[in-house]
This record gives C-alpha cells, structure tokens and sequence, in this order.
C-alpha cells in the first residue's frame, strides 16, 4: 500500500509541475503579447552644442518615418530632420540635458531613440596682432613678421563644454603669402591679480607678395580626450592680409630733384624720394649708390641719408661732369655698390629706383645764354617728284607736317609720316664765360643742362644727352594742346620752345571734292583754283568700335588736273587736314603720307560756265535753311531755259524731280537764279540734293554741282531738362518726346509704344539713374556729378523709323567761401591751410575733395614747400595734405593777394573758390558799425610810410555804402584827389572821416592811397570794415551784452517800432537761455511772425544767440517794422586752446571750442581731482563717465523710486545716479544683467547708438557709404551711425589724408567733448 501510495504522490507531484509549468508559459506568453504592443526603444550617447550652433543627429534605426521631439525647446531645439536625421540648434546655455527623441517605425513596428544633447557656453575667440589694427586688410611688406595673439574666453553662465585649459587654436591661411607658425597650439594660462586668460601667441610672416586670409578657429576636448572645433560663430575669426613687395613698391623723385647743378665746395642739395606702394605705416629704409671713388684726389661728392626719414643731403666737392645717384629699396639690394649697377641699373638694383644726376662745376664758371632749336631735316618730294632735304622746322610751321599722335580709335594702326611721334631738341651756349673756354669746361656745362616742360601731360621730356658741343632732349607727346619745353643751366639761364601736340584723326573720304560735270572754257590753272575752292566729306572713328563715327568736310589743299580738253579733266587733290583751334590733324587712310588722290568723276568744258553755284550746307530740322543760288553765262547762243532740281530717296525713289522752272523772257548771256523756300522740300531729316540745269537756244546743256542739303534730327526727340541748370551733386529729370516733322513743323508723336534709351556722355559730370524712359514713363532721374558741360543722347525706333537727339547740359560747381590767410608784417611768405581749403569745399559741395589744382598767382609765386625749390605745376592735382606744405610768396607785400583753385572729387570737379592773402604792411585797418564816423589818425598812415610822411592823397571809392569826407559830417563834401597834409595848410588828414551809411549788413570798403614825404611816394590802401565788430566764443552770448538793440533802433523808433527774426543761419536764437540745460529755443513758428521791441518786456535785449558746434560764423536776418530788412554777422572765436584746461591745445586744438563749451554748461569737467586744470583730451571715455554727461545734459532729474539692478553701481560713487537713471530709461543697457561695468571704454558706435536712443530714434537720413570701413560697423550700430553721419554730429577719424568711421575705436574724452557740442546745439 507504501508502495502504491508513493507512486500516487510522485504522480499528483508531476501533474502538479505540468500545470505550473503550463502557467508560467502562459504568462510568458501574455508578456511577450504585452511587449509586443509597446515600442522598441534605443539609448544613444551625450552630444554638446553652443548657441547659436548646430550639430547633426542620425538614428541607429532605419526609420521609413520619424517624429523628433525636444523636452525643451527653450535650450535646444529642432531646426529640421529627415526620418534618420535631425539638425539641433542650440538656443541658450543650461546645466540641464536635454533630451531628443525620435519616434518612428520599422518594418511596420513602432520604435524610440534617444538622445541627450547639452547646450555648452559658446566659447569666443579674439584676435590681436602686434604693431596692426586688424578692423581692416593688414598691410605688410615682404620679410615683415608680427605676433597674433589669440585669447580664448567662454560664456559667463558656468556651463563650459569643457576644461577651458584644453583649449586649442589652430590657424590656417588660404594663400602662401603669409605663414603663421605653429599651426596649432595648446592655450596657456596668464593670471593677473584674479582674473585669468587664456591665449595662444603665433608668429605671422610675409613670405611674398599677395593677398591671403588667415582663418583661426576654437578646439576644444571632449570627453574621450579627442579634440573638435567649436561650432560656435564667436569661436573662428579671420584676417585679412595685403603683402607688398619689389613688384609694388615705387621709389620717385621730385622733377625738380632729378638733375641737379651745383658748385664744388658750394651749398649742399636735398633730396626728397617719395616711397608709395609699401604696407604698413614703416616706411621702407632707402639705399643710396654713388661713385664713392671720384679721382686721384678724392670724391666729387658725398651723400648723407637722413637717419629718420627717406631724405639725404648731397654734399659736392670738386667739379665733375654728370654723374648719377640710384635711390633704391635697401632691404632688396643689400650688399650692392655703385660700380654693380651703374652700367645696367634697369636689371641690376632689385625693385623701384630713382635717378638724381648731379652735374658740379668749379665756382664762378657760369653760362650767360641759351638758345634751344630743332634741327632735324627730312626728306620730301619736290614738284617734280625728286627727293630733296628741307628743316622740319618749316614743315611744323607752316602745317605741312605736325607733331603729335597717331589715331588710337582706328584699327589696323595707320602710319603717317605727316605725324612726328618725337622732337629732338637741341641746346647750345650762345655766350659762354672767360672760365668755359676749355673743350672740358663746355662738355662739363653742356652736362648740367636741364630739360623740363610746362605740362608734361601734353609733351614731356624723354631722354637726354650733352657732349662738348651741345645738349639734346627726346620731346615725346601724351596728348593735344600745347607745352613750354625749357632748357635750364646753372640756375637762372634758360631757353625755351614751344610746342604744340595734335591728335591725329585717320580718315576715309566719303563724298569727293567735285566742280559739276561741266564747267565754261578756262585754263587750266583756273581749273585748278576752281577745284581748290571746294571740300569733301570724310569719316573718321569716334570710339573703339568701327560703328561709331562722325563725318567731317575738310578743303582741298592742293590740286592739279589730268587730262585734256577734249576727254575732260580728273583732279589729283590732298585735303586741308589741320585743324588748330581743336589741336586736330586729319590723315588720309588710304594715302598716310599725302601724296595725293585722284576723282573718279570727270569734268568736261562746255559753252555754258557758272561763276555762282550752290552749296552743300547742313543745318537741324528746326533752322532756317538758306537759298541756293547760281550764275550761269554763255560764249555762244542764249539762255533759253533753267530748271532746278531735286533728287531724294525720301520722296522720289532715286528718280531726279523738278522743282522750279525760271520763266525766261529775254534771251539772256548772263542770267542768275535763286532757289528759295528750301523748306517746303524737306520731309524730315536726311540728305537732299539740288542742282540747276541751264540750256541754250542751241540745244547744248550744262548742269550746276549737285548741292548736298543734310538735315540732322537733334530735335526728333524733344529733351527737356528741369531744372535747365544745376550745381554739382544736384538732381533734375531729363524728359524726352518723339517728334515727326509735319507740314513744316515738329509735331509730337502720340498714339505709339516706344522706350527712349538715354546715354550721358560722361557719367563723371552726369550719372543717369536709368539708361530707359517709355511713353507711359517718359523722364528719367540724373544726379550732378561734378561741373562742366556733358552731352545727353536719346535713341528710339517707332516702326521702322530712327529718333534721335542730342542735348547740351551744363552743370555748375559752386563757389566755396573764401579762405584768408595773413602774411605777417616781418614774413616773406605764408603757409597754405589744406584742411581749411578742404572744408570751405566742403561746406560749398558738400563732399570732401580728395585733390585740387591752382592757377598762377598774379602778384607771385606759389611753391610746392617752404624751401621753395619747386613751384606748383597748374596741371598737377595735389592732395589736401600736399596743400598744407604749399608757400605763397609774393611778389609785393601790399594789398591783398588772390589764389585761385579748383577742388576734385576723383576726376570730378566739385568747386571752385579763393584764398586771399592779406598783407598787413601798407594797410591801414579801422572797424566801424552802421552809421558810425571814423577820423583818420596821423600816426596809422606813419606807421605804413615812415615819419617823414607830408601829404597822403586818396583815391576814388565806388562803393556807395560809405564814402571819406573832408570834415565830420557829410554836409562837408566827401574827399577828391586833393593831398592832404600832416601838419601844415588848409587840407589836414586829421579833418579827413570816413562816414558808413546806414546799411547794417556786414561789407568792406578799399580806397587805395597814396603816400607822400621824404622817401618818395608809395602806395597803400585803406581798408574799413564795417558791422563786423561782433564776435562770439562756442558758448554764445547775449543780445544785451552786445548792444544789437541799440545798434538797431531806427532813429524815428516808437515804443511800438518791433523788429522779426527771419533767418538764422549757424546757429540759433533762445527767448530765455541760462546754459543748454535751461533754455527756450524760438522754432519755426516764432521766425517771421514773433515781435520783439526795442525795450520793455519783450525787448530784444532778452535774445541769447548760440553758434552751433563746428560754425565760424552766424548770421541772423531780420525785419524792422515789416519793411525794413537786414542781417546781423557773427564771427565765431576759434579757439587754438582751451581757456579752462593747459592740455587741450596743440594737437586737441580742433576740440578746444566744444571743450570750453560742454565746461561753462556745467557737463564735462576736468579728470584730476588733483590738478583742475588737466581736462584728460586723450584719455578714453569711460561707460560711467558717459552716462554722468548725458544726466548732467538732461538736467540732473529725480531718480527717486528707481531701484539699483547692478551689483557694481555703488551708492556714494558720482555715477550712481546718472545709471539709474540711464538704465531706467533705456538709454545704456548693463554689460550684464546684473553687472554695469562702470569703467569700461565706450566705442564710437556705442555713443552713437546710446544718442540715438537719447533722442527717441528718429527717422534717419544719413548715409556711411562715403567711408571706406562703413563694413566694420556693427549691425546693432547701422542705424544709429547712420543718423549720427547724417546729422553732422560724426564726421570721421582723418589720418594720413583718409577719412574712417573708426566705429570700433574707443572714442576719448576730447572726441566726445565735440560729439555731445555737435548733439546738444545741432
């Protein structure tokens, strides 16, 4: 039974297992169906991003489809995907990860992957470069190195995207120009006081000459040790570098510098090379070679380079003939000598030289006269055709032959031997001195001969050359007009001639010179000088391009006919090419050297003869067109009939038409007829041909030339210009409508579809805005570029018929106000002011000119600099800083002394205007107002003539605004040419007034004078100003202070007499003014209707007048009593150095008026606690100092209420108000959200953008594209920079004659000094 029950157990426990078993395989299977239902999903490793960076995801799956999801969107976020791609931007820095998930599906089941993405710090690099700004290109010279210095910072939230320590900064450039080494570097730690940087220093070197970009760019480490860029903007920068080497640096020297005489043991020489086309601001160091040997006895000469500029003095000690000095670049010829390179410079010295040849004479030898002549001689053909030999000097003077250019427009080139493409000139010593009479002597004065000329951009000098006998010089023509070649030795004898350079026009004759078919019985030199009476029409090209052309009409020159009597004579003719007014010389294509072509028409003698015929003429639709006219007689027979007629293709298809048949009633012999009313026969324009047929009773006909009429079509297209005339930089609208000639008239063409293409035949002077107009729109828009005349085209095709016109438009430049200089009364000349030129230029065109040319002063000598060895060429255009170095020497040193000059933007001409020289000796100067008399003092006109002065007379005086009197009223008489003694008789200069009307405006009047006494008579002139007695300091004054009410009481003034302000002009006007901060300005509204009276409450004593920032002069216009009108003039003081602080002076004198200003308002103060008199001009404008100005400007309001938001501002500091009161308003924005930074530099940009946002961000007209770094302005910085240019308020850094934004640069304290002058008063 044990047994039996054992087995029963074993049984019931197997059974039991069974259906334990069979439950858990059912709840596997439960589980798999619930796993089933339930995505896959799939970890993925961490990735880092910065802000403002991307980086790409991509899936392990292989998703047919997938949505990707951020858990923030605010840190990272999805830019865009694909199914197995997403590209995640970073947003902001967080210490949270974030978590990317892409759902999608595979093979029809759901899965998820994720990704965990960290927003890291952004890290920022910045570049500097030793010795270099790197806003723009960095320019260097081949050889140069500089050390870039590469500092890596990250962001300030604490998230770093690794150990900052482990940063690398690789760099690569794009060109072999420059290398940087080491390629790559680990940053290393600097730690001052608490503050530690991060940088990497490499080396840049300039291997050659190019361009290249060095690009330098942020790795960091990850977290398995590799290295990765960093994404980051802020983390890769790059440079711009230009390498200058041999191939572009140029060595010149000054003409006047490049042959020099001196005498042996005599003064030294300087020379003066200029180096152009280096980089950087080191400028290369010259090498001078000379023949440092000399002879037996020692040098000639010694050259002494200066050892901080590019200069050297030659120093000559024994007489030589010439003998060179080579100016080169030292670092490229190092090692070389004089003997190396004398005798093949060109391919010895390495890069750009210059050559001074130094010829020395023994002391005393001197020439006494020059005469310079052409000597050459040429072969022509004589009448018989056999060569002979003539001076070219006859065939230049009597136009046989010219020198000058061949036509450059017509291709293949066609040589003339008409054209000379050189002179050879020669010099010789007509009358040497006893000390030349040796052979050795001439050859060594022929050497020191020197050639120049007037105006090498017509004729300049090419090579020379001297032996014992005479100096030659190779003239070479540039371009037409006329030049002065002169031969100059030993200083001041010279001999000169003239030349004159013709552009050659090559020609093809269209239409031959022709008498008719049949002329009267007559020899045959008559015959001859018929035909010369006539002219043919040629073509020549007027471009480049073979379609564009002119036709001409040239008269025959010479002429002579072939042929018989009986078979009719042909002409062989040469044409009358030379055309002196516009220095043109026309050659024939077809026969260069003028040998002369032959007619392929006939004439033929007849019975009939005309000694009248008509004439080709061409005239515009719109003239009156002349008769023609002929007279015909007979040897035989009578005159039975004369008919005219006309053939034109535009109205009888080729076939000849009479038109006019003369009745005749007598049978005449002699007989004349007239074709009038030509117009009647003209349908538009085109070429008309008339000609007259006379017939004899006989039978026997002779016809007249066919008369060629052209008719041009200017006015097919009516151009209409408004306005008719404008300045430079000026706009008008250029309107143009199609006209067909109809019934003898133009008539406007309506009803049609047209577009009118519009050309300018020069965009310099006038720049269209489209080059199309159409019916509907038929003007265009043209801006003024420069002055000067430029010709306007209009073109248009209506069917199958050409319009066309063209149109003369003059543009006018303005006359920039005058700029005076003073010549002292011990100086024997006076520096020229180039930035002063530069700005009155400016204030007149209102663009900055970049050159200028002058005119020869009348009464003197105008020289390039103060040593006064070179004066000023009229044609050559010289820079503003060139000006500056300019000395006027006059002739006299009496009266006033004019200059004259032009002002070039580019190749435009922008202005005109004068500088007036003043003399002090021989003036006597008195100031008076309206009204006012002036006696003459004794002692004045003593002072200009001497004590021995008796008598002084005056001369006439036009001018009728004041006038000289014999006594102190006008009732006296006013002076004549009476004397006027000093002490004695009935005529005393001390009776003698000048009296000024009642004109209130501001004039001058000149009397001329002269002076009489013991040394002899001299000449003066009196000069009286008047009403410009009023002058005021930047910080303005008040009507009461200078008396204008007074000054401007009429005489018969009321309590009610009132007076308006209708203009004020450099400044303005306030009813109520205690400084800037507190004042009343009068606005639009008060000009021309507010009244002021002359006492009482609203008297205009309580009138304060400001001159605004940058003004020399103000001006105020009014109105008396609604009828009498006048204008006040105030000269503004400017300042050369402050009156409050010793250090704005010398270089910061430009700020001393705007300084003193901003002081007296109680704005700006001085920087030393410890000297008050120390303004700091120099020193960098801090954000604290910034903030404290603009507050004090605004008046110092109330900052209660206004919490403190930065941990730096500090209460008790002098900037703690002024930022709460900044930041409140939204004028400055901390650096930080909690931190101001009180200390740190402001930039010009950032001045500009914090007044702008001052002023409420006002519309902006300005505009930065007249500054060369316009790129380098912040975007955040555009608008306010550009409101900032607009208004005047900034005008730019100049330095070395260029003008930037310089937005980037911290701006000093002076600098914004003159910004907020400019802010408040603009």
């Amino acid at each position: 039974m044990k047994f039996c029950g054992r087995n029963r157990l074993q049984n019931e426990r197997g059974a039991l297992m069974k259906r334990t078993f069979g439950r858990f395989m059912s709840l596997l299977l439960v589980l798999a169906m619930v796993l089933a239902m339930v995505p896959a999903t799939l970890a993925a490793n961490a990735y880092s991003v910065e802000p403002d960076s991307t980086i790409t995801l991509t899936t392990t799956y292989t998703f047919t489809e997938a949505t990707w999801t951020s858990s923030d969107s605010t840190v990272a976020k999805i830019e865009s995907n694909t199914a197995t791609t997403a590209v995640i931007k970073g947003v902001k820095a967080s210490n949270t990860a974030i978590r990317i998930t892409a759902t999608g599906k595979v093979n029809g089941r759901d899965y998820s992957e994720y990704f965990t993405v960290y927003v890291r710090d952004a890290y920022t690099l910045t570049l500097a470069l030793s010795n270099s700004n790197i806003n723009g290109t960095v320019a260097l010279n081949q050889g140069d190195t500089r050390t870039l210095t590469a500092t890596v910072t990250v962001g300030s939230s604490g998230v770093s995207a690794g150990n900052l320590a482990n940063c690398e900064v690789h760099f690569t450039s794009d060109n072999d120009a420059i290398s940087v080494k080491p390629a790559s570097a680990k940053v290393t730690a600097s730690t001052v006081g608490n503050y530690t940087t991060y940088k990497v220093e490499a080396t840049v070197k300039a291997e050659k000459v190019g361009g290249a970009t060095l690009t330098a760019q942020v790795y960091y480490q990850k977290s398995d040790g590799s290295m990765t860029p960093s994404t980051s903007a802020t983390a890769t920068k790059t440079i711009g570098f230009r390498v200058s080497g041999a191939a572009t640096i140029s060595v010149t020297l000054p003409t006047a510098q490049q042959v020099l005489s001196l005498e042996a043991g005599g003064t030294s020489a300087t020379l003066q090379p200029k180096v152009t086309g280096y980089s950087g601001t080191a400028q290369p160091k010259l090498l001078y070679l000379y023949d440092t040997t000399g002879d037996t006895t020692g040098n000639y000469l010694y050259v002494r380079p200066n050892a901080t500029t590019t200069s050297a003095t030659v120093e000559p000690y024994k007489a030589c003939d010439a003998t060179n000095i080579y100016i080169c670049i030292e670092s490229y010829n190092i090692g070389k000598t004089y003997n190396n390179v004398k005798d093949d410079p060109e391919h010895s010295i390495t890069g750009s030289y210059a050559v001074c040849t130094v010829s020395i004479k023994n002391k005393g030898m001197a020439v006494t006269a020059l005469e310079v002549m052409n000597n050459e001689s040429v072969t022509i053909k004589d009448a018989n055709g056999k060569d002979k030999k003539v001076r070219l000097q006859t065939l230049l003077d009597n136009g046989t032959m010219v020198f000058g250019l061949l036509d450059s427009y017509y291709k293949p080139a066609v040589k003339s031997a008409l054209i000379r493409d050189e002179l050879i000139l020669t010099a010789r010593i007509k009358a040497p001195d006893s000390l030349l009479a040796s052979a050795a002597d001439l050859k060594n004065a022929y050497s020191r001969i020197e050639w120049t000329s007037s105006a090498p951009a017509v004729a300049k000098v090419g090579t020379t050359e001297s032996d014992g006998t005479s100096a030659t010089a190779t003239i070479v023509p540039v371009a037409a007009g006329t030049a002065t070649i002169t031969a100059k030795v030993d200083g001041n004898v010279t001999a000169t001639y003239n030349v004159t350079v013709y552009q050659g026009r090559a020609y093809k004759i269209t239409e031959e010179p022709s008498i008719g078919e049949t002329v009267g019985k007559m020899t045959q030199t008559e015959l001859e000088a018929l035909f010369k009476k006539e002219s043919a029409k040629v073509e020549i090209q007027t471009s480049i391009y073979s379609d564009e052309v002119m036709i001409y009409e040239l008269p025959v020159k010479t002429a002579k006919a072939n042929g018989s009597d009986a078979a009719g004579y042909t002409f062989t003719y040469t044409l009358n090419g030379l055309k002196t007014a516009t220095k043109e010389f026309f050659y024939n294509r077809s026969d260069p050297d003028d040998s002369g072509v032959t007619t392929t028409g006939k004439v033929t003698f007849s019975d009939i003869s005309f000694s009248e015929q008509p004439a080709n003429a061409a005239y515009k639709i719109t003239d009156t067109i002349a008769d023609l006219a002929m007279t015909a007689s007979v040897s035989t027979g009578k005159i039975k009939s004369v008919v005219w007629y006309m053939n034109s293709d535009q109205t009888t298809g080729g076939v000849d038409k009479a038109i006019q048949t003369d009745k005749i009633t007598d049978k005449l012999t002699n007989y004349r007829s007239v074709l009038s009313n030509l117009k009647q026969y003209i349908t538009g324009t085109g070429t008309y041909v008339f000609y007259c047929r006379v017939t004899t009773d006989d039978g026997k006909y002779a016809e007249t030339r066919k008369a060629i009429i052209t008719i041009t079509g200017e006015n097919h297209i009516n151009i209409v210009f408004n306005p008719t005339t404008v300045k430079a930089g000026g706009t008008f609208t250029i309107t143009g409508t199609p006209q067909e000639y109809v019934s003898g008239k133009l008539t406007n063409v309506t009803g049609k579809t047209y577009t009118i293409i519009w050309s300018s035949s020069d965009e310099n002077i006038v720049k269209l805005s489209s080059k199309t107009s159409t019916n509907s729109s038929p003007s265009v828009t043209a801006t003024a570029k420069a002055g000067g005349q430029v010709t306007i085209k209009a073109e248009t095709t209506i069917g199958a018929k050409k319009y066309a016109a063209e149109k003369v438009f003059t543009v006018t430049v303005p006359e920039a106000a005058n700029v005076a200089l003073t010549l002292g009364e011990n100086d024997t000349y006076v520096l020229l002011d180039g930035s002063k030129i530069a700005a009155a230029v400016k204030g007149a065109a209102k663009t900055t000119p970049s050159t200028f040319t002058f005119e020869s002063p009348a009464n003197g000598t105008l020289y390039t600099t103060s040593a006064m060895s070179s004066t000023v060429s009229t044609t050559t255009k010289y820079s503003a800083s060139e000006v500056s170095k300019m000395v006027y020497r006059p002739t006299r040193t009496t009266g006033t002394h004019t200059i004259r000059y032009a002002a070039y933007d580019g190749s435009a001409q922008i202005a005109t205007g004068t500088i007036n020289v003043m003399t002090s000796a021989s003036t006597v100067e008195y100031h008076i107002s309206a009204n006012e008399k002036q006696q003459m003092v004794v002692s004045d006109f003593q002072r200009v003539y001497g004590s021995g002065l008796s008598t002084v007379t005056f001369g006439s005086n036009t001018d009728t605004r004041g006038a000289l009197y014999k006594g102190s009223t006008t009732s006296s008489g006013k002076v004549g040419s009476e004397s006027y003694s000093v002490s004695t008789g009935s005529n005393l200069l001390k009776n003698v007034y000048f009296i000024a009307g009642s004109t209130t405006s501001k004039y001058t009047v000149t009397i001329p004078f002269t002076a009489s006494g013991s040394s002899g008579q001299m000449n003066g002139q009196l000069v009286v100003y008047v009403n410009d007695t009023h002058t005021l300091n930047s910080t303005g004054a008040s009507f009461r202070s200078m008396g204008i009410a007074g000054e401007l009481t009429p005489e018969n003034a009321t309590g009610s007499t009132y007076i308006t302000i209708d203009r004020v002009v450099g400044g303005k006007l306030y009813s109520s003014y205690t400084s800037i901060k507190h004042c009343t300005a009068l606005t639009s509204k008060d000009l021309g209707s507010t009244k002021f009276y002359f006492s009482g409450s609203g008297s205009l004593d309580n009138l304060y007048i400001l001159p605004l920032a940058d003004s020399k002069s103000v001006e105020v216009s009014y109105t008396i009593d609604g009828s009498t009108k006048g204008t006040l003039s105030f000269s503004v003081n400017q300042q050369t150095a402050s009156n409050q602080f010793t250090d704005v002076s010398g270089s910061y004198k430009w700020a001393a008026n705007s300084v003193d200003f901003m002081y007296m308002n109680d704005i700006i103060k001085g920087n030393n606690t410890k000297n008050p008199k120390l303004f700091g001009p120099g020193a960098k404008m801090t954000r604290a100092m910034l903030v404290t100005v603009l507050y004090r400007a605004a008046g110092e309001p109330s900052v209660t209420g206004i919490t403190n938001k930065f941990t730096d501002n500090k209460q008790g500091k002098y900037y703690y108000n002024a930022v709460l009161w900044a930041s409140n308003k939204g004028i400055v924005n901390g650096a930080t959200a909690t931190t101001f930074d009180p200390n740190g530099n402001v930039t010009r940009e950032q001045i500009a953008a914090i007044l702008y946002r001052y002023e409420g961000s006002p519309t902006v007209t300005g505009s930065l594209s007249g500054y060369p770094d316009q790129a380098q302005v912040s975007s955040f910085a555009v608008t306010a920079m550009q409101w900032a240019v607009g208004t005047g308020i900034i005008t730019g850094v100049t330095s070395g004659g260029r003008t930037t934004l310089s937005a980037k640069g911290n701006a000093t304290r002076a600098q914004v000094a003159v910004m907020l002058h400019r802010f408040l008063t603009f």
